[in-house]
């Protein structure tokens, strides 16, 4: 079913994201030996882990209105001005119970390896730290996810949780980067948003004519680019060069 709230995500989490993990049918095939070496989804290599960021926004006094608490705290929509750097609940207490603690502690973007350019969701843009944990296979995304739920991890503060993986395809020598944001809105409502980049890491691999043609016409292109960048930067030192002459 569709994730449209905090308990639909976390059944996505339990039902589509941990079983990533799992060997399929197709690693089991014994004519396919090398697919015991890893973990393959049809086809697909999982490589490495799978890791989860939440961002989260800090609590802001909420509008005068008669009937409801002056003292109670409003979550309004991501902005990087707002983002929560210290874990604290919906109440700005800490959190009791932390099964792992390092899913409570901010990191920067430089810290993670992100980009410093903000991602771009449907909603928001989202920086590129976080609270983040590493799911290294089944058992351990099982206990993480079922600690994290129980711990209400996710709550009313949460506006984006990525999940960040890597898969590669054999039969077509590409990689694809997958990033799934979940955007978390004030209305209480969840938005999906997956982003899917294909690239191939080793582009040449020499074994056909068309690896060799493919290289020359890349390097004919890059040359005259390259020709094209420096004639037309030359006219503009020679003039500034000319310029400083006549002064």
């Amino acid at each position: 079913g569709s994730v449209a709230s905090i308990d639909t995500f976390w059944d996505y989490t339990e039902d589509v994201i941990v079983p990533l993990f799992a060997t399929d049918a197709l690693s089991n095939d014994s004519t396919f030996s090398y697919y015991q070496e890893g973990i393959f989804v049809h086809g697909n290599k999982l490589m490495g882990n799978i890791s989860m960021r939440q961002l989260r926004v800090n609590g802001q006094p909420c509008r005068d209105v008669p009937g409801y608490d002056p003292s109670r705290s409003c979550f309004p929509e991501f902005k990087d001005s707002l983002s929560e750097k210290v874990f604290l609940k919906g109440d700005d207490s800490s959190p009791k119970q932390q099964s792992y603690p390092s899913a409570y502690v901010y990191q920067n973007a430089s810290d993670l390896g992100e980009v410093r350019v903000a991602f771009q969701g449907g909603f928001s843009n989202y920086p590129g730290g976080g609270f983040i944990i590493t799911l290294a296979n089944e058992e351990d995304a099982k206990v993480k996810v079922l600690s994290l739920q129980a711990e209400k991890w996710v709550d009313m503060k949460t506006r984006a949780v990525f999940f960040d993986m890597v898969f590669y395809n054999d039969n077509l020598n590409m990689f694809c980067a997958v990033r799934l944001l979940f955007e978390f809105l004030p209305t209480g409502s969840v938005r999906p948003n997956p982003q899917f980049r294909t690239f191939v890491l080793n582009r040449y691999q020499w074994s056909s004519i068309r690896d060799y043609v493919v290289a020359i016409l890349e390097f004919i292109l890059v040359a005259f680019i390259l020709k094209l960048v420096f004639f037309s930067y030359l006219p503009i030192v020679a003039v500034a060069a000319l310029c400083n002459l006549m002064r």
